[in-house]
C-alpha cells in the first residue's frame, strides 16, 4: 500500500486525538447527539435498545446506539465512569485512521501511489470531517465501513479474470452491511455499482459472488433484528422507525427543501408514547410524504434544488456536532469564526479537486471501460443525490466523503501533471526572450 498512506493515517488519528481531548463534550438539549448517548448508555446498561421513556425503540438505524453502548461499557470495565464523550472521540479517531488507509489504498489502485497519498491527505486534513471526531453521530463509523466497502469493490472490479479473491468479497459484503446499518440508503449506493458492473461486463462470478456474499451478510443481520422489532415493537420494522420522518420533512405542503419540524408530517404520536406511537408516527409520516408526491408530483420535483443547495452550501456543520446544534456552544467566537473560514476554503478546494478527478474518472471508465472507476463514479453521484429523497441538511453530505477524497486525489494528480508539462513550455519560451507558447 505504500509507507505515505500509513504515514498520513497516523497524522490524521493523531489530529482527530487533539481535537477530541480538546472539545468533546457531554452533549446536551433534544437532539441527535443527546439521543444516541441516552441509547447508548442503556445498551451499556443492559436494558437494550430504548427510548427516553423507557419503551423499546428502533428510532435510529441500531448500528450506532450499539457501537456507543460497547465503547460505554468497555470504558466503565477500565474505570471510566459518567460516560463521557471523550472514550468515544478516541475510538472515532482510529475509525478515521481505517478510512484514511481504505481511501488511500482505493485511490492508488485507480491512478497510482501519488494518488493514494494525496486522497489519504485530503480525507486527514478535511476540517469539517476532523470536527465530526468529537460528535456523538453516526458519521465516524459510516465513513470507515462505506470507505472499506469501496475498496473492497474496487479491488474486485480490477481483477477481470482471476480467481475470486474470497477474502475481499467478504470484505467488501461486511462493510456494506455495517455502513447499512448506519445509513441504509448505502444498500442502494452498492446495489448501483453492481449494476454498473454488469453493464460494464465484470466476470459474472465476481458479480455473482459479491452480490451473494452481501446478502447473505445481510440477512444474518437484518432478519434477527426484524424479529426483536416484532417482539419488542409490535409490529414489522426491517430497519428504523425515522424513515417516515425524513421522508415526509422533504416532502409536505410548503416545504422548503430543509429540515423542519412539520405540522403536517405530525400524526399525533411520538416514541414518548411508546412502541406503539412510534410505529403509528412512522407510519402516518409515511403516508402523508407519499400522499404529497402523488397529489402534487411537480411540487416534490422542485424542492430538489432547495435540497441540494441546503445539503452543499457550506461545510462547518461539523462544529454544529460538537456543540449539540447550538444547545453547548464552544464559547470562543474568534475559534467559531476562524473554523468556519478555514473548513469553507478547504471544502471549497476539495470540491474542486472532486470534480476534476469524477471528469477523469468518468472518461477513464468509459474510453479503458474500467468497471473499477465507472464503480466509483456511480457510487459518488448515488450519494450526493441520495438527500434528495428526504431533506436537505449539510450533515448528509459526509457519506460521500470518501468518495470524493479518492477523486480528489485523482484529480490533484492530473493537475500535478498538466502543470508539470507545462513548465517546460514555459522554460524554454523564457530561454528565447519571448513570452512561454510564442513562435
Amino acid at each position: 500500500m505504500g509507507r505515505g498512506v500509513w504515514t498520513v493515517a497516523g497524522i490524521g488519528v493523531l489530529v482527530r486525538i487533539a481535537w477530541v481531548l480538546a472539545v468533546a463534550r457531554t452533549p446536551t438539549g433534544l437532539s441527535d447527539p443527546f439521543l444516541y448517548r441516552s441509547y447508548g448508555i442503556a445498551i451499556a446498561a443492559g436494558s437494550g435498545y430504548e427510548s427516553l421513556a423507557g419503551d423499546p425503540t428502533a428510532y435510529y438505524p441500531p448500528g450506532y446506539p450499539y457501537l456507543l453502548g460497547v465503547v460505554y461499557r468497555a470504558a466503565e470495565q477500565v474505570g471510566i465512569d459518567g460516560f463521557p464523550t471523550w472514550p468515544v472521540g478516541l475510538v472515532q479517531s482510529l475509525w478515521w485512521g481505517v478510512a484514511i488507509v481504505a481511501v488511500g489504498a482505493t485511490a492508488r489502485i485507480l491512478w497510482g501511489p501519488r494518488a493514494g497519498v494525496l486522497a489519504a491527505v485530503v480525507l486527514a486534513c478535511w476540517p469539517n470531517l476532523v470536527a465530526y471526531a468529537a460528535a456523538l453521530l453516526s458519521e465516524s463509523a459510516f465513513v470507515a465501513s462505506a470507505a472499506c466497502a469501496v475498496w473492497g469493490l474496487t479491488v474486485l472490479a480490477r481483477r477481470p479474470g482471476r480467481p475470486v479473491p474470497w477474502s475481499w468479497v467478504a470484505l467488501s459484503a461486511v462493510a456494506t452491511v455495517v455502513a447499512s446499518s448506519l445509513r441504509p440508503q448505502f444498500l442502494l449506493v452498492v446495489a448501483i455499482v453492481l449494476g454498473v458492473w454488469a453493464i460494464w461486463r465484470v466476470p459474472g462470478v465476481t458479480l455473482g459472488a459479491t452480490a451473494a456474499a452481501t446478502l447473505v451478510v445481510l440477512a444474518a443481520a437484518v432478519v434477527p433484528w426484524t424479529i426483536r422489532n416484532e417482539v419488542a415493537l409490535g409490529a414489522f420494522v426491517p430497519v428504523s422507525t425515522n424513515t417516515g420522518d425524513n421522508l415526509c420533512i422533504g416532502a409536505y405542503p410548503d416545504a422548503r427543501g430543509g429540515f423542519a419540524i412539520a405540522t403536517p408530517c405530525q400524526g399525533g404520536t411520538t416514541w414518548f408514547d411508546g412502541a406503539a406511537g412510534e410505529v403509528a408516527q412512522d407510519r402516518f409520516a409515511r403516508r402523508a410524504a407519499a400522499g404529497f408526491v402523488a397529489d402534487d408530483p411537480w411540487g416534490w420535483i422542485r424542492l430538489i434544488p432547495a435540497k441540494l443547495y441546503f445539503t452543499y452550501v457550506s461545510d462547518d456543520d461539523g462544529l454544529d456536532a460538537v456543540e449539540a446544534y447550538g444547545a453547548d456552544p464552544l464559547g470562543a467566537s474568534w475559534f467559531r469564526t476562524l473554523f468556519v473560514v478555514v473548513a469553507n476554503v478547504a471544502y471549497g478546494v476539495v470540491a474542486l479537486l472532486g470534480v476534476v478527478g469524477l471528469v477523469v474518472a468518468a472518461r477513464g471508465s468509459w474510453r479503458r471501460r474500467d468497471a473499477a472507476r465507472a464503480g466509483l463514479v456511480a457510487a459518488t453521484c448515488v450519494s450526493l443525490l441520495v438527500p434528495v429523497l428526504f431533506f436537505g441538511d449539510p450533515r448528509f453530505k459526509v457519506s460521500a466523503a470518501p468518495m470524493v477524497a479518492v477523486l480528489a486525489g485523482g484529480g490533484a494528480v492530473v493537475l500535478l501533471d498538466r502543470l508539470r508539462r507545462l513548465r517546460p513550455r514555459a522554460t524554454a519560451g523564457s530561454g528565447h526572450g519571448l513570452p512561454a507558447g510564442d513562435p
